[in-house]
């Protein structure tokens, strides 16, 4: 309780009287007085269950502002203690239900306005916890798990910390004596993943990790002309980098061909991940024709010596971003950056090589009043890189329409969303992937289907005869937008 002191400097019989008469009134008001609350449990009712009888009780006293616990009785030995109800539920026959009786209905302190936040009042029920369990499964936010739980049960007091406490509780009775690393790599034998692991040089301590879904072999094995590649971050507390490997299939949609943690994303690194991606997993002694990045230079130097004959393109839209990101920094004037991009996106559109000098000296000249510019957008994109993002070397490659890391970026939102935080553990990240993995195979196979059975209009006709069904949909729609540029144009 707060009590306000003042400093008495006048001691006198009448200053002690008001003193003493305010100290008095304030006991008096928080005087604890015994009140009988036996009546309101009361009742005739018979209940089917030792279960229903308890449930009963609990709500009522909940009304009543305090919460029923099971203890031994009383035994009255003098010692001092809060008194609490005596309530004694007891079977009326073989089956015929229990009855409640009130042997001490008495309570020796107030009622509390409200019980959230008591740890006993919040305690998750059996079906409650079974719900809990489920959400946790799904990956389902602790906050709206609680929200689920209270629209459920209008009674219920658990907190946000309950929530999160039952939740590590689960996890962690999953795992058992297991640590981390070994309920991972359990999970993924359990699943029958492809996996690798190697460990530093000097130690026994797993460094890298690289694994597979089973159905993602085959898919990468059948559609193994184009992949991106690229590392996310923010998807473990342990900040470790996350590798992923995507692919596309005949029907246009993206599949995650593996995934890899890594201790580092050193070149040594990232050798590793693409040696056991392409010696285990590609049938083919050809291996993938296009593969597309960011300018990790790691990356490309273990994509060249791992897959020599791949072409390795940048993502365009990255490298763009970055110029106009360096034009913005150097050039003071809005309307000057309209030029100057207007005259970097006539060199990367450039779709003949005769032509591409030309352009680049025409940007030499527009950007003349800014050199840092040009040096940069020469010795960090053109001189090294023309060929991998530049239309007039790019365009002869069988890239499928992927020039961008747009896949392979959507991909790392996917997982993240699901993620919802960066602070789980390995297991977690892997629970999130397993989750993607399985949306993005049912999305897969339903567009299988829908090639080999649902026939559009557009190619009901003699010209697509021979196609329908052995093509996918999404192959027939490329093919008749070439054919009508061809009817435009002419051959």
């Amino acid at each position: 309780m707060d009590m306000e002191v003042g400093l008495i400097t006048k001691r006198s019989d009448e200053v002690e009287m008001i003193y003493m008469e305010k100290l008095m009134n304030f006991v008096h008001q928080h005087e604890l007085v015994e009140e009988d609350y036996g009546t309101h449990f009361t009742t005739d009712e018979v209940f089917p269950s030792r279960e229903d009888l308890l449930e009963w009780v609990r709500r009522v006293a909940y009304r009543l502002g305090f919460v029923i616990v099971i203890i031994r009785s009383d035994i009255a030995n003098g010692k001092q203690g809060r008194k609490t109800y005596v309530l004694l539920g007891k079977p009326i026959g073989k089956g015929q239900g229990w009855v409640l009786k009130v042997i001490c209905g008495t309570h020796n302190h107030d009622l509390y306005d409200t019980l959230v936040g008591h740890p006993y009042a919040g305690r998750l029920k059996a079906n409650e916890h079974s719900m809990l369990v489920d959400m946790t499964k799904s990956m389902v936010k602790p906050s709206s798990i609680l929200r689920t739980l209270k629209e459920n049960n209008e009674d219920n007091m658990t907190t946000i910390k309950q929530v999160y406490n039952a939740r590590y509780s689960y996890k962690r009775s999953v795992r058992g004596p297991r640590t981390e690393l070994q309920q991972l790599m359990m999970l993924l034998d359990h699943d029958n993943y492809l996996h690798w692991s190697t460990c530093h040089e000097s130690s026994n301590i797993v460094s890298d990790i690289f694994w597979t879904h089973p159905d993602a072999v085959k898919l990468l094995n059948a559609f193994n002309i184009v992949f991106l590649m690229d590392t996310t971050y923010k998807t473990n507390k342990y900040r470790l980098p996350l590798l992923e490997i995507v692919g596309v299939t005949c029907t246009g949609l993206s599949f995650s061909a593996g995934f890899a943690f890594l201790s580092s994303e050193k070149e040594k690194n990232f050798i590793w991940a693409l040696q056991k991606f392409r010696g285990s997993l590609l049938t083919s002694h050809v291996g993938p024709e296009v593969i597309v990045c960011d300018r990790d230079l790691a990356l490309m130097n273990a994509i060249n010596i791992v897959f020599p004959k791949a072409r390795n393109l940048l993502c365009r839209f990255h490298i763009n971003k970055n110029v106009k990101a360096k034009c913005k920094m150097l050039v003071d004037s809005v309307e000057a950056w309209e030029v100057v991009m207007d005259s970097w996106r006539t060199i990367i559109d450039c779709t003949d090589i005769a032509q591409f000098d030309e352009f680049v000296k025409s940007f030499e000249t527009i950007c003349s009043p800014w050199p840092l510019l040009v040096e940069y957008v020469k010795n960090t994109w053109i001189i090294p890189h023309k060929e991998k993002f530049v239309k007039c070397w790019t365009d002869s490659l069988m890239h499928l329409g992927n020039t961008t890391s747009n896949r392979v970026e959507s991909a790392h939102w996917s997982l993240k969303r699901i993620l919802q935080n960066s602070m789980g553990d390995l297991c977690s990240c892997w629970d999130a992937i397993k989750d993607v993995i399985i949306l993005q195979h049912n999305e897969i196979k339903a567009s299988f289907e829908m090639s080999l059975h649902v026939i559009g209009h557009t190619f009901n006709v003699q010209l697509y005869k021979m196609l329908v069904s052995f093509v996918s949909k999404h192959v027939l729609i490329l093919i008749a937008e070439e054919f009508d540029r061809v009817n435009d144009v002419g051959f």
